[in-house]
């Protein structure tokens, strides 16, 4: 028996006789994958389920200006900042080569994702502290217009200012967001998919930490594809199942 099964409106997945046979991403690339066994490592825009949510990222692109007095260093800063409002955030600064700077750290609660990552749009109040975060750091990641006045001189009592001259000590270049992958506990949704579908896997979740648990997870996966359970990482508390059954009790 083959059946054709939804998974969202953008991940499609065909069952032969209860086992996942093959999985369709329909609306960013309309391609097919045939595979024995799948596993969704998806973005949080691709697969809509309750136990799937989108944290929203913000960041920022600086170019420092070239005929700054102090140039940036290459040294990356972890922060622990209080903005007006006496809010504290954790932004982060990281030098990049030919004077661009990325600054990130204001995170949104999460919330369903859009439809499609093209949707995320930066909120400017995020965007703007790390602007002032980055200022409050360093005089030569200052954004803000400056007015310098030069050769001031008085005569007669009257003053008077030749070269009165604008400058940025950096440049915005770009304000952009993105949704990080999490759950409604914060844990990574790891291991088989609920719903006694044979062959479907789920690996994601893991916030801003994929890279560091990447390894991890991978390592995890392929013994419980392979092998029928995971032994060199506990990924119990992982399950993705965990949700249906907090609803079934409930």
């Amino acid at each position: 028996m083959v059946l054709f099964s939804v998974l969202s409106n953008n991940l499609y997945s065909v069952l032969l006789n209860g086992h996942c046979s093959s999985v369709s991403i329909m609306r960013y690339s309309n391609q097919t994958v045939v595979q024995l066994d799948c596993v969704c490592a998806h973005h949080p825009t691709l697969l809509h389920t309750h136990s799937q949510q989108g944290m929203k990222a913000h960041s920022i692109v600086l170019q420092e200006n070239p005929s700054s007095i102090t140039p940036i260093t290459p040294h990356a800063l972890f922060l622990q900042y209080t903005d007006a409002h006496g809010t504290r955030h954790d932004p982060e600064i990281y030098p990049r080569p030919h004077g661009e700077v990325y600054v990130c750290g204001v995170m949104e609660d999460p919330a369903p994702p859009p439809d499609h990552p093209a949707e995320v749009c930066p909120t400017h109040g995020a965007c703007a502290m790390l602007q002032q975060a980055a200022a409050d750091v360093s005089n030569t990641l200052n954004t803000i217009l400056e007015n310098t006045m030069e050769n001031t001189q008085s005569t007669g009592g009257v003053e008077y200012t030749q070269g009165v001259s604008s400058k940025h000590h950096a440049v915005l270049v770009q304000e952009q967001a993105c949704l990080l992958p999490t759950s409604p506990d914060n844990a990574p949704l790891v291991g088989k998919v609920p719903g006694g579908v044979q062959g479907l896997y789920v690996a994601a979740g893991h916030g801003c930490w994929g890279i560091l648990n990447g390894p991890a997870t991978g390592l995890a996966m392929a013994e419980l594809i392979v092998e029928g359970h995971a032994h060199s990482v506990d990924i119990c508390g992982l399950d993705p199942g965990r949700f249906v059954k907090r609803l079934a009790r409930r």
